[in-house]
């Protein structure tokens, strides 16, 4: 995995571990994309090319993830936003 996708992935999930007012639904959402984006880049990285139409969505997910996260919760937000450059970095 690419180093600068590996330390944004643990800077997401320690902003998960500090975030007290994140209800449960929000926390499963959120487990659940960093499940995704390990998934794609562990065969992105693995030499395998993917589904363009998973990495399309699972960006739509990050995306969406900004947006309804950014006033409750701006650094998780902003994380994310780190998170989706570094995919883009890596062609995911």
């Amino acid at each position: 995995m690419d180093k600068v996708l590996a330390a944004e992935i643990e800077a997401l999930q320690q902003e998960l571990a500090k975030a007290s007012t994140l209800d449960n639904d929000e926390r499963d959402i959120l487990s659940r994309v960093v499940s995704d984006v390990t998934t794609l880049t562990a065969e992105k990285t693995g030499g395998g090319q993917g589904d363009s139409d998973e990495h399309h969505a699972v960006r739509e997910r990050l995306r969406e993830m900004v947006a309804r996260f950014e006033v409750k919760h701006p650094q998780i937000a902003a994380s994310v936003e780190r998170l989706i450059n570094a995919l883009s970095s890596i062609g995911v």
